[in-house]
């Protein structure tokens, strides 16, 4: 992202294919370089974001940042160790409940049980 030829090169490509650019990242990097990434794939249009390793790290800083810099809408998210598992969708709750630490990844998508008097 920090190479100005590769950038319109990938620019032109998107035009040309009249493609929505979706930046990819992986969780558990550092916050700024994920920014400054983001924000440079913003630049030729990638609004949307895909997140990706939440299943094994645990910082999810570098997601936000780049999510924040890049003004992009996180709507997936990759949580499993097998890459032919699909990325569930993310929405605020989703995103709420990845955040907070002790739970587990696999129940985000799961109903929430009301307790039982």
């Amino acid at each position: 992202p920090f190479d100005v030829q590769d950038m319109a090169l990938l620019e032109r490509a998107v035009a040309a294919a009249e493609a929505e650019p979706v930046l990819v990242i992986p969780a558990g990097g550092d916050c700024a370089e994920a920014a400054e990434a983001a924000a440079a794939f913003a630049a030729i249009g990638a609004h949307s974001m895909i997140a990706t390793r939440l299943d094994t790290a645990r910082r999810l800083g570098g997601v936000l940042s780049a999510a924040q810099a890049g003004r992009a809408a996180i709507m997936a998210a990759g949580t499993s160790p097998r890459i032919g598992e699909p990325l569930i969708q993310v929405n605020p709750v989703a995103l709420a409940r990845l955040l907070l630490p002790g739970r587990a990844t696999d129940t985000i998508d799961a109903p929430r049980k009301e307790a039982v008097p």
